[in-house]
């Protein structure tokens, strides 16, 4: 995969249907229940699940990055610098070694120009927000996961397991796009027990892909 200014479109906007009880930030302080989370081991099954490197990009992107909507992206120096993200701001998403490493290889095959996960009709059309849905649902069927929700549950995972590897709440807050602190402490309502702040975090994806 190209470094330095390598810019794509990368559409993601499934993500950004939450399910009930959640906002576009996180949980809904007026709910009673929380959505049901994905395991680490969970979303190893569904990334695994997927034969088509495509698809498996397309959810190890989400899960590993965090990320939630249609967004440029450019690569560079460890991070994916995320063009008009939440608030119409620029930021930076993480890019772990082992994220980098699966876009490089799905670049070596797939040779994409301006789309960087585009249609199979396409090459310069992104999936639709249902194409991804049916991506994620149907890797989550062929890992036998059961779970209520649909990809934005990556972007929680994403959250959540970060919180429990000790990342910091500002910094997980950055990652996210977070305005509000608040919307990212939510995510502690999940972790009890979690001291967020021990640790810095951790590159979720180095137990999901394999070293092929």
């Amino acid at each position: 995969m190209p470094t330095g200014d390598a810019r794509y479109s990368l559409l993601l906007s499934a993500c950004a249907t939450t399910p009930p009880g959640w906002t576009d930030a996180g949980l809904s302080e007026s709910s009673a229940a929380h959505p049901e989370l994905l395991s680490p081991a969970e979303v190893a099954q569904i990334i695994q699940s997927c034969a088509n490197l495509k698809h498996q990009t397309l959810l190890a992107v989400c899960y590993g990055a965090g990320l939630r909507v249609r967004r440029d992206i450019e690569s560079a120096q460890g991070y994916l610098r995320i063009e008009q993200g939440n608030g119409a701001k620029d930021r930076h998403a993480l890019l772990t070694p082992c994220l980098l490493k699966q876009l490089r290889h799905y670049w070596l095959k797939y040779r994409p120009q301006s789309i960087l996960i585009y249609s199979a009709d396409d090459r310069a059309t992104a999936l639709t927000r249902n194409a991804i849905q049916r991506v994620y649902r149907a890797a989550k069927n062929r890992a036998g996961i059961e779970k209520i929700g649909g990809i934005h549950s990556l972007r929680h995972a994403f959250a959540t397991h970060q919180l429990a590897a000790g990342m910091p709440l500002h910094e997980l807050q950055h990652l996210l796009g977070h305005q509000n602190i608040r919307s990212t402490q939510r995510y502690i309502y999940w972790l009890p027990a979690c001291r967020p702040g021990l640790g810095k975090g951790c590159d979720l994806l180095r137990e999901v892909l394999s070293d092929d």
